[in-house]
Order: structure tokens, then sequence, then C-alpha cells
């Protein structure tokens, strides 16, 4: 029997995203699974659990704040939290106070305008004619879940805040052109052709901090139908292809992947696992120590045998260099001003030494001559050390 051919594969962003891997794609999307198997379960990754029940919790209290229109309300998150919480079957008992902080965090500086409020948690389905149909709908071609949405139709303008659970704040440039931000504001425009402009914001719950405003005019949009678009027939042109191969990549669909996979036989071994996680974290660690000990050894042999060691990429040895010293910054300051020079080219301004500062206010001062945006980077911290939180 010949295989019924698909016209238009339903994408949304995060398969989109999933297609980074095609074996994961295959298996998430493309394969039959029970009504059990499409369930969250005992196997559901731990971070994908926690993330669907901040945003349930963040949805539910934002639908209630606006059913009875207030902008905030300790109460109504409360008692939201505990009832989400009793209905938990799948994340641990011990993550209780992890999860519940940030979120409560989160509750006590967040509220909404019920005058520009459009949506919580709105579900788009788009056919491939821009139709707005039911998310389960035959014809359905895009979905999205626009986590809140404000429209100010004084000034033609749409305002998208997506919610995000996790510990890591990508830069703001790569939020900018993410597939995200760009499909969820185009959808927006085409469900309000009369908006103009476009504002996207990430809430980073974990840390209470927001990236944002990214800005888009009906101009940025225009590109991105005809883009999606050209996804969609790639990829329904390799699903209706009984030829097609769907090889496995390693990405950032390793750690949430449930499916048994194909690199492993090669030798290939994604970190899927905490207890891989912890291995690789102390296999770091002393693989740090041994590289020390090593450098130390290699200086102390080109030290004292006056040698450079040739390992055919470079040499490791002694090479002049010079150290700059002694000038003060309000000296060099008057020279530039005297000639004509751009300060900008000539000094940094170094954050740390303003962050060192014992005033509390001269920093806050400081700080607002600056565009601070919240991010995060990836290190070891030890145990017991505390990172103070700037003030503002």
């Amino acid at each position: 029997m010949t295989k019924e051919l698909i016209e238009h594969f339903p994408i949304s962003p995060t398969r989109m995203r999933a297609y980074d891997c095609l074996n994961f794609f295959k298996q998430q999307y493309l394969i039959e699974k029970t009504d059990e198997e499409k369930e969250d379960n005992a196997l559901t990754p731990l971070p994908l659990l926690e993330g669907k029940f901040g945003h349930r919790v963040i949805e539910l209290y934002n639908k209630a704040l606006l059913a009875q229109k207030l902008p905030a309300d300790a109460e109504i998150f409360n008692t939201i939290f505990a009832d989400v919480w009793s209905q938990n079957l799948y994340i641990p008992e011990s993550r209780y106070e992890d999860i519940r902080e940030p979120l409560n965090n989160f509750a006590e500086s967040h509220t909404i305008d019920v005058d520009y409020m459009w949506g919580a948690e709105v579900e788009v389905a788009l056919n491939w004619l821009l139709e707005r149909v039911d998310w389960n709908a035959a014809d359905v071609w895009l979905r999205a879940k626009l986590d809140r949405v404000d429209i100010i139709p004084e000034f033609a303008t749409g305002i998208i805040t997506d919610y995000k659970t996790g510990f890591y704040i990508p830069p703001e440039s790569q939020l900018r052109k993410s597939l995200q931000t760009k499909i969820y504001t185009w959808i927006l425009w085409v469900l309000n052709p009369y908006l103009e402009k476009f504002q996207m914001f990430y809430h980073f719950t974990r840390w209470n901090k927001k990236i944002g405003p990214i800005e888009l005019t009906v101009e940025d949009l225009k590109p991105v139908e005809q883009q999606i678009r050209n996804f969609t027939d790639r990829l329904t042109k390799r699903i209706n292809d009984p030829e097609t191969e769907w090889p496995a990549l390693i990405g950032e669909n390793c750690p949430i992947c449930r499916y048994e996979c194909p690199l492993i036989e090669k030798g290939i071994i994604p970190l899927k696992t905490m207890e891989q996680a912890i291995d690789a974290g102390m296999q770091i660690q002393v693989l740090k120590k041994k590289i020390g000990d090593i450098l130390k050894n290699l200086t102390l042999y080109s030290k004292t045998t006056d040698s450079k060691i040739d390992i055919g990429t470079g040499e490791y040895g002694y090479f002049l260099s010079e150290t700059w010293k002694g000038v003060k910054p309000d000296k060099l300051v008057s020279y530039c001003l005297d000639k004509g020079i751009d300060l900008n080219l000539l000094l940094k301004i170094d954050t740390d030494k303003i962050k060192a500062l014992e005033e509390d206010e001269t920093k806050t001062e400081i700080k607002k001559m600056f565009k601070v945006t919240p991010s995060t980077r990836f290190r070891f911290e030890e145990k017991g050390q505390v990172i103070k939180e700037e003030p503002g």
C-alpha cells in the first residue's frame, strides 16, 4: 500500500528547533505514539517538567488577574501555586523550594495592565491560507502559544512577553534573530494587521530579569512568511520521500532526548542524564588540575634550560612582552581633549571596579549611565561563594 502524501506538515517554533537533529525530529513527531507515551511520565526529563510547571503557574495567574481585573494579587498566586503543585506527579518533593522561590520572586514584582493585556497563553493555529483554525484542525499548518500579549491600539503596537524558566540567558543579539521572536511577532501581525510596531520581551523567571524590548516593524516581518513556508516545503518533501535518512546530530536537543541515539554506536556519547553531567564536571576539575601541574613543570623546564619547546603547531617558552603602567587616567584624558582624540578609542571602563565601590548610592547613579542587559555565563563556582547582587 502506498503511503499517503502529506501536503503541509504542521510546524511550530518548537518543531523547527527539534529539526536540528533529524533523528530526534523523526522519533518525536513522525513515529506514532500511544496516549500514555504522549503524556508526561517518569521518563520525562526533569527540566521539561519544571519548565511546564512554571509556565502553567504563570499562565493561570495571568488569566486569573485578567478575569478579576487586578494588576497583581499575592493570595491568588499562592492559591494557584499550591493547586498546581498538588497535581504534580513526577517532580520530586525535594525540588519544591527551588521551584517555589524564583516563581515567588517573579510574582512579587509582576503586574499586568488590564486595559492593554490582550491574552495569556494565547493558542494560535493557522492553516496554509493564514486562516485561524482549531488547534487540532485537519488543515492546521502553523501553531504557536504566546505566553502574554499586550496591545496598545493608540500606538498601533503589539507586545509579546515570553517566559523562560531555565538558568541560561542567551545574548540579546541571539534572541533578536531567533525563530521564536520572528514567528511570534509575525503571527501577532497576521491576527492584528492594523498593528505597525512590535516588541518582544523575554522574561527569565529564574533570575526575574527581562531582555527587551526587541523592536520590529512591519518591514522586518514581511520576509518571515516566506521563510517558514520554504522550511515547510523542505520538511514536507523529506517526510514524503520514503528513501529519506534521518541522522542524529549532537546539539541542544540531546539533554532532553529520551530516544535511543545512533551516535552511541559510533562512540559519541551525548550527555543525557544528571549522572553523566556530574561525571563530565568531575573530569573537568581533574583535567584542570592536571593541566595546571603540567604547565607549571613546562614553565620550569623552559626557564631552567633556557629553551623553547616546539610542538609543531607552535612553541612554549618565554617571549618578550611589555606592560604599560604609571599613567593616570586624568593625564591621558587631558591629552586626548587637548588633541581632539576620541576618548572612547582609548579608554575602557572596568565595571568590576565600579561594582567593588563601597558606596551603594554612587554605584546606583553610575549604573544608570549604562545599558544593563542581564546575561548568564557558564563557569565553575565553589560552594559557599557568594555573588553579590548589585543595586538597581
